[in-house]
C-alpha cells in the first residue's frame, strides 16, 4: 500500500514537472533576468532601465536556443536600425515632416520584411523598426541628441538581450535539443492514434480536419525548432539533415493518409458491401501494427524494432490484398474493381511510408549516418502581397500618430507615437495581429492600473533595490504566467511591456504625478487605436487574404511541373503546409474560409501526390522502353487539364479533365494483364493513380462549385 502511494506521488510529481513545473521555471528565469538587468542598468547609469527590461520581456522564451537565436537576430536588427536612424537624422532631421516621412518608410519596410520572412530573420526586421522608433521619434524633437539617444538605446537593448540569453542558458535551462527530441519521440505515437481513431470513426470529419491542420503547423514549427537546435546543440547539428528528412517523410505520410481517407469515404458511400469489407480486412493489418504504439514515446531503438515489424508484415499485407482481390465477386463493375485496387495500393504505400519513417527515426541514435550527406530543405512560401499590406499599414500608423503628436504638442505625445509604432511593428510577426493588439490593449489597462498604484503609492516609500524588486514582482509574475499560455499570450505581453515602461523608474528617478498619469493615458490610447486600425484596415482575416491563400494553394499544381525532379516533392510538401499554417492564427475568426482553404489543400496535396507517383512509375516504364508518343500526348493533355482545373476551378473544367482521364484510362486498359499481379504491373499502377485523380475531381466536397447531377461517378 505504501509503495503504491509512493509510486503515485512520484508520477504526480513527474507530471507536474513536465507541465506546471516548466511554467514556473520560465517565471523564475524571467524574474531573475528582469531584476538582474534592472540592477545592471542602474549600476551602469543607463538613462532608461525600462528599455532594457522590455527587451528581456520580448526576447525571453521557455527554451534557451530560441532566446539565443532571437537575441542574435535582434541584436543585428538593433544595429541596423540604429545606423539607419543616424543617417536619416544627419540628412533630414532639420525638416520634421520630411523626417517623419523617412521614418515611416523605413519602419514600413521593416514591418514588410518581418511579414515576408516568417522565420528568425523576422526578428531582425522587427528590432530594426523597433530601434528606429525608439531613436527616431524622440529625435524629431531634439535632433542634436540623436547620436547619444542611439548609443543609450543600443546599450540598453544589448544589455537586455545579453542577460536574457545568459540566464536562459544557465539557470535551469530548457534546451531546444531536449524539446526536439521530445517532439520527435512523441510524433509517431500521436500519428498512430490519429490513424486508428480516424479509421474507427470515419464520420468525424471535423476532428480529422483539425488534426490534419495541427500536423501541418507542427511540421512548420519543427523546422524552426530544428534550425534553433542545430545552432545551440552540437548533437542536433550532427543530425540536422536526418531531422529535416524525418520532417519531410512525416509530411508525405500525412499526404498519403489524406488521399486514402478521401478515397475510403467515397468507397463507403458508393461501393458495394463486398468491396468495403475486403478493404477493411486489408486495413486490419495496419490497425494491429499501430494499436500497441498509440500515444507511445518511441526511442530510436523502438523505432527500429517497429520498422522491422512493419517490414515483416508487409509480405502478409501483400498476400492479403491478393487474396481479397481474388475473392471479390465477379459481377462487380470495373470502376469498383479500380476502387479496390487504388485503395489497396494506397494502403500498402502508407504502410511502406511508415516503415521508412521509422527507419529514419532509428538512425538518430548514431552521430554519423550517410543521410547527413543528402540535403533536404524546407521551402516556405513568401507572401509578397501580405508583406506589402503590412508595410503600408505600418507606415500609415507612423504618419498618423506622428502627425497627431506634432500638431497637438501633447507632452506625452512622444510616448503616444512611440508606443503605437513599436507595438504595430511587434505584432506584425504574430499569426493574428488584430487579435494580438486587442489582447495587448487589455494587458496595457492592467499595466496602467498596477503601474499607477506602484508609481504613486509605493515607490516614494521604498528604500533600496530589494524593496523595489518586491514591489515590482507581483505584476511581473502574473504577466510571465499569462505569456506562457498560448490563449493569453497577448495579455501577458501587454502587461509586461507596459508595466515595465511605466513602473520602472528612470535613472535618476523622477516623481511626477501628472507625467505618470499622462503617460499611462498615452499608453492606453495608443494601444487602443492600434488595435482598431489593425482590425479595420485590411485585417489579417479579410476575404482578400483568404482568396490569395486559396489561389497560392491551387497554384502549387502548376508549380509542380516547373520544379527540378530532385527537390519538387520536398518543395511541394513543405509549401502547401506553410500556406496552410499561415491561416492557423486567424482560422477561428473565419471558420468557413478556413474550411474552404483546407479543402483546397487536401485536393492539391492528393492530386499533386498522385502526379508525382505517376512520374516515378513512368520513369521505370521509360527505362524499360515501354513508353510511346501516344502516352506522352495523353500525359501532356492531363497536365494541362489539371492546371486549368486548379487555376480556374469551375465545374466545366472538371468535366473536361474527367473526359480526358476517361480517354487516357481507356487507352491504357489494354496494356494491363490479369495474369500479372497488381504490384508487379506498372500499367495497372498508373491506371490506379489516374482513377485516384478521377475520384478527387468527382468529389464535390473538395470543390466550391459542384458537378451537374448527370456526371457519372
Amino acid at each position: 500500500m505504501a509503495s503504491s502511494s509512493v509510486l503515485t506521488l512520484k508520477q504526480a510529481a513527474k507530471q507536474w514537472l513536465n507541465e506546471d513545473g516548466l511554467t514556473w521555471n520560465f517565471i523564475i528565469q524571467g524574474l531573475v533576468a528582469l531584476f538582474l538587468t534592472l540592477w545592471l542598468a542602474m549600476r551602469l547609469e543607463l538613462p532608461q532601465p525600462a528599455v532594457a527590461c522590455i527587451t528581456v520581456v520580448i526576447v525571453m522564451q521557455p527554451q534557451s536556443g530560441q532566446v539565443l537565436v532571437k537575441g542574435l537576430f535582434r541584436f543585428l536588427g538593433t544595429l541596423i536600425g540604429c545606423v539607419v536612424m543616424l543617417i536619416l537624422v544627419a540628412l533630414v532631421a532639420q525638416e520634421r515632416v520630411l523626417f517623419l516621412l523617412a521614418v515611416a518608410v523605413w519602419i514600413g519596410l521593416c514591418a514588410a520584411g518581418a511579414m515576408a520572412f516568417r522565420d528568425y530573420r523576422s526578428y531582425a526586421f522587427v528590432l530594426a523598426g523597433y530601434t528606429a522608433t525608439l531613436i527616431g521619434i524622440p529625435a524629431i524633437q531634439s535632433p542634436d541628441m540623436a547620436f547619444m539617444l542611439a548609443v543609450w538605446r543600443v546599450l540598453e537593448i544589448s544589455l537586455g538581450i545579453f542577460i536574457a540569453t545568459v540566464i536562459s542558458a544557465t539557470l535551469f535551462p530548457q534546451t531546444s535539443g531536449q524539446a526536439i527530441q521530445k517532439a520527435v519521440s512523441q510524433r509517431f505515437g500521436d500519428f498512430a492514434d490519429f490513424i486508428v481513431t480516424s479509421l474507427e470513426n470515419p464520420e468525424q470529419q471535423a476532428v480529422y480536419e483539425n488534426k490534419m491542420m495541427l500536423f501541418a503547423t507542427q511540421s512548420v514549427g519543427l523546422e524552426n525548432l530544428r534550425y534553433v537546435s542545430s545552432i545551440e546543440d552540437y548533437s542536433t547539428k550532427l543530425r540536422k539533415q536526418r531531422l529535416a528528412r524525418l520532417n519531410q517523410e512525416f509530411m508525405q505520410l500525412t499526404t498519403h493518409y489524406a488521399g486514402l481517407h478521401m478515397l475510403l469515404n467515397r468507397i463507403r458511400q458508393d461501393a458495394p458491401t463486398s468491396v468495403i469489407v475486403a478493404i477493411e480486412r486489408c486495413l486490419k493489418t495496419i490497425k494491429q501494427t499501430l494499436l500497441p504504439v498509440r500515444h507511445a514515446t518511441l526511442t530510436s531503438q523502438q523505432a527500429a524494432d517497429l520498422a522491422n515489424e512493419i517490414f515483416s508484415r508487409q509480405a502478409q499485407l501483400r498476400q492479403k490484398i491478393r487474396e481479397e482481390r481474388q475473392f471479390l465477386p465477379g459481377h462487380i463493375s470495373e470502376a469498383d474493381q479500380r476502387d479496390f485496387d487504388t485503395a489497396c495500393e494506397l494502403i500498402f504505400r502508407l504502410f511502406d511510408e511508415m516503415r521508412l519513417y521509422c527507419e529514419t527515426q532509428s538512425t538518430l541514435a548514431a552521430d554519423q549516418h550517410h543521410y547527413e550527406r543528402q540535403r533536404v530543405t524546407f521551402s516556405t512560401k513568401m507572401n509578397p502581397v501580405g508583406a506589402l499590406i503590412t508595410g503600408l499599414r505600418t507606415s500609415l500608423i507612423v504618419l498618423l500618430f506622428g502627425t497627431f503628436w506634432i500638431e497637438t504638442a501633447w507632452p506625452s505625445g512622444s510616448t503616444f507615437a512611440m508606443v503605437a509604432i513599436a507595438i504595430s511593428a511587434i505584432v506584425t510577426t504574430t499569426p493574428n495581429p488584430a487579435r494580438s493588439a486587442k489582447q495587448i490593449t487589455l494587458g496595457t489597462i492592467l499595466a496602467a492600473l498596477s503601474g499607477t498604484l506602484i508609481n504613486l503609492l509605493l515607490l516614494p516609500h521604498l528604500d533600496g533595490f530589494a524593496l523595489l524588486c518586491f514591489a515590482l514582482a507581483v505584476p511581473l509574475i502574473v504577466g510571465l504566467y499569462l505569456s506562457t499560455k498560448p490563449k493569453y499570450t497577448g495579455y501577458g505581453m501587454g502587461l509586461l511591456i507596459f508595466f515595465c515602461l511605466g513602473a520602472i523608474p528612470l535613472n535618476q528617478a523622477v516623481y511626477d504625478t501628472a507625467a505618470t498619469l499622462n503617460n499611462y493615458i498615452a499608453l492606453i490610447l495608443a494601444q487602443s487605436m492600434v488595435a482598431v486600425i489593425l482590425t479595420v484596415i485590411i485585417p489579417a482575416d479579410n476575404r482578400f487574404v483568404w482568396q490569395r491563400l486559396n489561389k497560392e494553394m491551387r497554384h502549387q499544381i502548376m508549380a509542380l511541373f516547373n520544379r527540378q525532379r530532385s527537390q519538387r516533392r520536398h518543395q511541394f510538401e513543405s509549401q502547401t503546409r506553410d500556406l496552410l499554417s499561415q491561416s492557423y492564427g486567424f482560422a477561428g475568426d473565419s471558420p468557413q474560409q478556413y474550411k474552404k482553404l483546407l479543402k483546397t489543400c487536401f485536393s492539391v496535396q492528393i492530386v499533386g501526390h498522385a502526379l508525382m507517383e505517376i512520374d516515378d512509375v513512368e520513369q521505370r516504364l521509360s527505362s524499360s522502353g515501354g513508353l510511346n508518343d501516344d502516352w506522352k500526348w495523353y500525359k501532356q493533355g492531363l497536365n494541362k487539364a489539371l492546371i486549368t482545373v486548379f487555376e480556374k476551378p469551375a465545374a466545366n473544367h472538371r468535366i473536361s479533365a474527367l473526359g480526358h482521364l476517361d480517354k487516357m484510362m481507356a487507352w491504357l486498359q489494354p496494356y494491363t494483364s490479369d495474369i500479372v499481379h497488381f504490384d508487379e504491373s506498372i500499367p495497372k499502377q498508373i491506371l490506379s493513380y489516374l482513377h485516384f485523380i478521377r475520384n478527387v475531381l468527382l468529389d464535390n466536397y473538395l470543390f466550391a462549385e459542384p458537378l451537374p447531377a448527370g456526371v457519372k461517378s
